[in-house]
């Protein structure tokens, strides 16, 4: 599938022609990086980047919940849209474990808006995730709905001379 981030400087190709799953995240880290009430990723097999698209490249990195695991972030620098993201282990090496290895885990997720091609998102997993209370640690997912049929719903094939 062809993929672009809002302004077609990072412009990709994913390695298979339909994901492997599509996600509708609700948790809160889904909803900041998207700005939304949540956010859609098609999960693909692992792949790189093109090595040209590096310099326009953003990467914001955080650890996760998970220890030893950290999540790369890579969005572009112009219009700042994510583009995709992945999950890696990170391995310490040398002595003291001041050098480490990054070990990209096995899938890529690469974020829904980003795909050139409308994906059929149904059936699709709608995962929705609790704040703990006085705590801003993400509890594992609390709820996962299959989303099977949605009816009646208004479509715009381009955007609608009224706004929103």
């Amino acid at each position: 599938m062809d993929a672009s981030c809002q302004c077609a400087t990072i412009s990709f190709r994913t390695p298979t022609s339909k994901p492997l799953a599509i996600y509708i995240c609700h948790c809160r880290e889904c909803r900041k990086q998207s700005s939304s009430a949540f956010g859609v990723s098609a999960i693909f097999p692992y792949f790189e980047l093109p090595a040209h698209l590096r310099p326009q490249l953003g990467c914001y990195v955080r650890e996760t919940s998970t220890p030893g695991k950290r999540l790369k972030c890579y969005f572009c620098r112009l219009c700042g849209v994510r583009v995709l993201h992945f999950s890696v282990t990170v391995k310490a090496n040398g002595d003291e474990g001041k050098d480490e290895e990054e070990l990209p885990d096995s899938t890529v997720s690469v974020k829904g808006g980003c795909l050139d091609e409308v994906v059929e998102v149904l059936p699709a997993a709608s995962l929705v995730r609790g704040i703990s209370s006085g705590s801003e640690s993400v509890k594992d997912a609390e709820e996962v709905i299959a989303k099977k049929n949605v009816q009646d719903v208004q479509r715009w094939d381009e955007e609608p001379d009224d706004g929103f």
